[in-house]
């Protein structure tokens, strides 16, 4: 956008600032636009979100393993508990204790 011409008997001091504004503006978005058109950044961002993706499913798998895993030690826990702890009654249980 061409600046207007400041010796312009039309242009008031406010008009040059707003066209000076819109000169700047217009600069701007040019350098912006020079910027985003190039795609390095975006599959430098799209690797990385893939990357990112698969460290979550990996991540995912290996919580679900140790769940089971967990789950396999408390059984085994919970039958170890019952094989040394022989059921006893009350009774019996207060007789052991004040021996």
């Amino acid at each position: 956008m061409p600046a207007l011409p400041s010796n312009s008997p039309t242009v008031t001091p406010s008009l040059q600032r707003t066209n000076g504004t819109l000169v700047e503006i217009k600069s701007l978005l040019e350098e912006l636009t020079l910027v985003f058109q190039g795609t390095e950044d975006i599959n430098s961002v799209k690797v990385l979100a893939e990357s990112i993706e698969k460290a979550r499913h990996a991540a995912n798998a290996q919580i679900a393993d140790l769940q089971t895993e967990l789950q396999k030690c408390k059984t085994r826990l919970d039958e170890a508990k019952q094989n040394a702890t022989p059921i006893e009654d009350e009774g019996a249980h207060q007789m052991r204790i004040h021996q």
